[in-house]
């Protein structure tokens, strides 16, 4: 017995949400032969919904629901071009973020759409937001602090229209001392710009308040 359009449909569309990367013509191809022995056909064409590339066309929004604008069917969907994340850089960017509270999900969906200059997270062909979130998580789980990035990403924790602010009392490294602070403004060379140097209102000010004020307090006659 044949099924109908909507049955198929339901189980085509099941299958691509369950994708966790962007699909190949080899994906494709596999959920062809895998929707025909679902309804225990050898071929899709005898389930007479024309050819599996006519009915992913009618059904193209299914697919890019499930991968984003990554899957381009048409010459109006424009897709991504240029530059993609390898998927380690991306955990990292959400490691950044803050992975730990589900809560902050819009908020890490909006940063990576205005780093990245996309319209949705899984242009970034490595699957959805929620699924790059659960391996960062257990990334993070298994080895702690052993993998990190030299790379720390400033504009991305600010997106536009995010509604929030990740800058507080901390600085883009986190925690820092007055031992560090001191440190690093005695370390630049000489006649060097301290601010810049330092980096100092990015990294120690939201710690130690302005630059003058903290070497006129801790740094005396060091740095004059």
């Amino acid at each position: 017995m044949l099924p109908t359009e909507a049955e198929v449909k339901s189980y085509f569309q099941e299958c691509v949400t369950n994708f966790k990367i962007t699909p190949t013509l080899a994906h494709l191809r596999t959920l062809e032969k895998r929707i025909a022995e679902k309804f225990r056909f050898k071929d899709f064409s005898q389930l007479q919904q024309g050819t599996f590339l006519d009915f992913i066309v009618s059904n193209k929004k299914v697919l890019q629901e499930a991968a984003g604008s990554a899957v381009s069917i048409d010459s109006q969907d424009p897709g991504v071009n240029g530059f993609r994340p390898c998927r380690q850089d991306v955990f990292e960017f959400i490691k950044q973020c803050g992975e730990g509270d589900d809560g902050r999900l819009a908020f890490i969906e909006a940063s990576l759409r205005n780093h990245y200059r996309i319209r949705d997270s899984r242009e970034l062909g490595h699957g959805p937001l929620g699924f790059l979130v659960n391996c960062t998580r257990k990334q993070k789980e298994l080895s702690g602090d052993a993998v990190t990035s030299v790379v720390r990403y400033e504009c991305p924790l600010l997106p536009v229209g995010s509604g929030e602010c990740v800058l507080g009392s901390v600085g883009l490294l986190g925690e820092v001392s007055c031992d560090q602070a001191r440190a690093s403004l005695l370390s630049a060379p000489l006649l060097q710009d301290l601010e810049d140097w330092s980096q100092w209102e990015l990294v120690f000010q939201p710690n130690h308040g302005p630059l003058k004020d903290f070497i006129d307090k801790y740094c005396g006659a060091s740095l004059h």
